[in-house]
């Protein structure tokens, strides 16, 4: 357990380090904006604004904020549903579909140096491990990021 625990310790100093450059970098850049467009995409049809705050686990408002600044850019349009007019339909547009593209690209482009500096031994094993961490996460039952998910005691 001694090598479990200083694993965790490292993974979450790691996480506390890197959290500002990377995680809130992405956030900043994207204010929500990435995953909006992203499931719209995957949608491969207008999604109504409630569809996109439960997928999100977030309110509404939060959608509206984030959708007006990507009408704003172009990226969406938002349409009042013919057969139920009380409805908002939201289409990804062809340059919201550039912009996740682009930003599938830079992702795609970064996991590559970093595989490629890490060296072919290394490489394959971070992505043998990661496979199996995520395969055992998965399994666990609960979520601690679910809205109705109580922490555990302790």
């Amino acid at each position: 357990m001694d090598t479990i625990q200083q694993s965790v310790d490292a993974f979450e100093t790691l996480m506390a380090e890197n959290q500002v450059n990377v995680f809130e970098e992405l956030n900043r850049l994207s204010k929500g904006e990435i995953f909006v467009l992203t499931f719209l995409s995957r949608q491969n049809r207008p999604a109504i604004p409630s569809d996109i705050s439960e997928a999100m686990h977030t309110s509404t408002a939060r959608i509206s904020a984030i959708m007006g600044a990507l009408e704003k850019k172009g990226q969406i349009v938002r349409e009042i549903d013919r057969l139920n007019r009380r409805n908002i339909l939201v289409t990804i547009t062809d340059t919201g579909v550039k912009r996740i593209e682009g930003f599938a690209a830079f992702m795609r482009n970064r996991l590559t140096a970093v595989l490629c500096e890490m060296g072919e031994r290394d490489a394959e094993a971070f992505v043998r491990l990661f496979s199996r961490f995520h395969e055992i996460f998965k399994r666990m039952p609960g979520c601690p990021f679910e809205a109705d998910q109580s922490p555990p005691d302790g």
